[in-house]
């Protein structure tokens, strides 16, 4: 039996936010900083900010300059190494796949990776999420969205919730464990169950 686990790219192994927010600080002469991007301010951004995003996730260039977390890589070769099939779930959508597979090999995740899942258009992000952890039967998601996790969480799935500014009201929940980084919720996941 194969052991299978869910892993987002954005503000899980990538640090999509930060370069985001130079770009919307760039193009609206802002200073939005990271630490600032609670929930609420995430999910009600105004029209011009989700403008700048959309465009952002079309930019090939943009897409492939992320940074990856510094530790994230090891966390991913730690999974692998303990047996466990990687399954990229990123909420971007379709048209992205190919730039999303582009960055993954570019920042040397490629040949840990089982398999990549784009997102279809007419599920939100926990739909898709869910859709593809039931599908893969998998044991445990790494993800950064307090949404994604509960939906995850409600259905039995154990979900490591990467501590960001956006993340840091949830209350407690079952199934829900948030950690430090990436590697850190790898890291445990390999010592709690091999």
């Amino acid at each position: 039996m194969s052991r299978e686990v869910l892993v987002d790219i954005d503000d899980t192994i990538a640090q999509t936010q930060r370069a985001i927010f130079q770009r919307v600080n760039l193009e609206l002469g802002r200073n939005i900083k990271l630490s600032d991007l609670t929930f609420e301010v995430r999910e009600n951004l105004n029209p011009s900010v989700q403008e700048i995003l959309d465009g952002f996730f079309v930019d090939k260039e943009a897409i492939l300059l992320i940074p990856a977390y510094p530790s994230s890589l090891a966390g991913v070769k730690l999974l692998h190494e303990a047996g466990y099939r990687i399954h990229v779930v990123s909420s971007r959508k379709s048209p992205t796949r190919y730039y999303s597979r582009q960055w993954l090999e570019t920042h040397g995740f490629g040949p840990f990776i089982t398999e990549i899942h784009p997102r279809d258009r007419d599920l939100s992000g926990p739909e898709f999420k869910l859709t593809i952890a039931q599908k893969t039967q998998a044991e445990a998601a790494f993800d950064d969205q307090v949404r994604i996790a509960q939906t995850l969480a409600q259905n039995g799935i154990f979900v490591y919730l990467v501590r960001r500014p956006w993340n840091s009201e949830l209350r407690r929940f079952d199934n829900v464990l948030r950690v430090k980084s990436f590697r850190r919720g790898a890291q445990i996941h390999v010592e709690r169950y091999s």
